[in-house]
């Protein structure tokens, strides 16, 4: 009997033993030249191999509120992986499915794309991309095929180039005009070698626009000017839109003088006071400006954080005058539950109704969660003004199927209580718990499944992850008899 259990994707490549030999064999099979005219295996021959590999699994399924059911089924070997998805109507009967596949070089890295619908009982390629690497820098080519005549046409490309400590450098994203025959710059970023955002420029949803937003900071990066500006696509200059010039206090508190552009000229607009906890901005109050050197309140937001660094609970008020004495309104609020993990399990988003001058509920999102940490079931409802009651909206379940024997070991271990913090972490982190153990092994995985290295550690004791690049981690802890698997990000 098939073993389920939730699981992540990584953990299914982890010990599949790659070689060049399995990356060789999956273009035996099937009439490739038909469906795919760049000569890829096709995704009913990827599919039916993992199948018969017990690599397949099924782990996602949806249902929304007009009865529309997805199904999401994903599998790979480390240098393959086929993703589907299947919709069904309200009658259960199959309305398409799209699937893509993902190649991966030796090294991990994602090199090739594709994108299918199946139509007519054979899928009919929809997109494709193409990923090349040269020292630091990165190139993608996406192009559609043109089932009419046959061919591949370019439609985007991106260029990326990294600093030397793996961070991202500069973003350029590029569109094709049929007509010009020529790449349109479309989005373009710039960060510093700390990570954060110099300058950002995108063009609007119609190419009549073009915005501009350029960012200052300090010795320690911590944002000193925000400035943004526009210009019609036609035009050579941009002009001033939007800027805030912002004064750090330590860590903690941060004030900012916002200003609006009236032709070569800033106004004084508003005045912002922020406060930080941890890095996150916890509290924010803003000011209109009434005349020189005087406010009026105007708005507050308030933010909480999980331990794990989610956002919790969220509120916005609005300043109303015409109340006697004045006084801050609650217009929009978002409060997060957790359980025992510091995980959230349920969230309840209200907004402000001017009719009945009050803020009520109008989303319910409910999580439920393995003892792993895992999301395995999910319920979104919504508040029906007309007829005050709740209509769910869709239900999310997550299925799981593992045919990996480490992870069966793991499955067939009572469940270790554990703790990793700081999650995220930047140099060490801490595996911890209240149970009576001693040590404790731990292997890490890359977000791709491979393995990386394994420790012995005891309850409390730093782990050193300062080598490991920024991104998303794997762990599989063992030890006298109980196990837990878990993630963790790297900043």
């Amino acid at each position: 009997m098939k073993l389920f259990f939730t699981v992540f994707l990584a953990f299914f490549m982890m010990a599949l033993g790659f070689s060049q030999e399995h990356l060789d064999e999956w273009s035996l099979g099937g009439d490739v030249e038909q469906i795919n005219p760049d000569g890829l295996a096709s995704p009913t021959t990827i599919e039916q191999r993992l199948v018969a590999e017990s690599k397949y699994r099924r782990y996602f399924s949806s249902t929304s509120y007009d009865s529309t059911r997805y199904f999401f089924a994903e599998a790979t070997d480390g240098f393959y992986s086929i993703r589907t998805t299947y919709k069904y109507d309200i009658d259960s009967v199959l309305v398409y499915n799209l699937t893509d596949t993902l190649e991966f070089d030796n090294q991990d890295r994602l090199i090739a794309t594709r994108y299918y619908q199946w139509s007519q009982d054979v899928f009919v390629p929809k997109k494709r991309k193409n990923i090349t690497y040269s020292g630091l820098f990165e190139n993608w080519l996406y192009e559609t095929y043109d089932a009419s005549l046959g061919t591949w046409k370019d439609f985007r490309k991106v260029s990326i180039e990294y600093y030397t400590n793996g961070k991202m450098k500069e973003y350029s994203n590029f569109l094709w005009d049929g007509d010009a025959q020529e790449w349109i710059l479309d989005t373009y970023l710039f960060k510093n070698e700390a990570g954060y955002l110099l300058e950002n420029q995108f063009l609007s949803y119609n190419n009549t626009k073009r915005y501009k937003y350029l960012y200052e900071y300090d010795a320690n990066n911590r944002l000193l000017k925000y400035t943004n500006l526009e210009k019609d696509t036609s035009s050579q200059s941009y002009d001033f839109v939007f800027k805030i010039e912002w004064t750090p206090v330590g860590d903690t508190l941060s004030t900012g003088y916002t200003y609006t552009g009236v032709g070569t000229d800033w106004v004084l607009n508003q005045k912002k006071i922020v406060h930080f906890e941890n890095q996150k901005k916890i509290n924010e109050l803003i000011l209109d400006s009434i005349g020189p050197g005087e406010y009026e309140n105007y708005q507050l937001r308030e933010t909480s954080y999980t331990a794990l660094g989610e956002t919790l609970d969220y509120r916005l008020y609005k300043w109303n005058k015409s109340l006697t004495p004045p006084a801050w309104e609650l217009r929009k609020e978002k409060i997060g539950t957790t359980n025992s993990d510091d995980l959230i399990v349920s969230k309840v988003f209200k907004v402000w109704v001017e009719d009945s001058m009050k803020v009520v509920p109008k989303y319910i999102f409910n999580y439920e969660y393995d003892l792993n940490g895992n999301k395995i079931y999910g319920q979104d409802l919504r508040w029906d003004f007309d007829s005050k009651e709740w209509n769910e909206t869709g239900r999310k379940y997550w299925y799981y199927e593992d045919y990996v024997t480490g992870l069966r070991d793991i499955h067939d271990l009572a469940p270790l209580s554990l703790k990793v913090f700081p999650n995220p972490s930047a140099d060490y982190i801490v595996f911890d718990t209240d149970q009576p153990i001693k040590t404790f092994s731990v292997q890490f995985f890359t977000a791709n499944g491979s393995a990386l290295f394994a420790r012995e550690v005891s309850p409390n004791q730093q782990v050193d992850i300062r080598a490991l690049p920024r991104g998303m981690y794997y762990y599989i802890v063992k030890g006298d008899g109980i196990g837990a698997t878990g993630k963790f990000v790297k900043e």
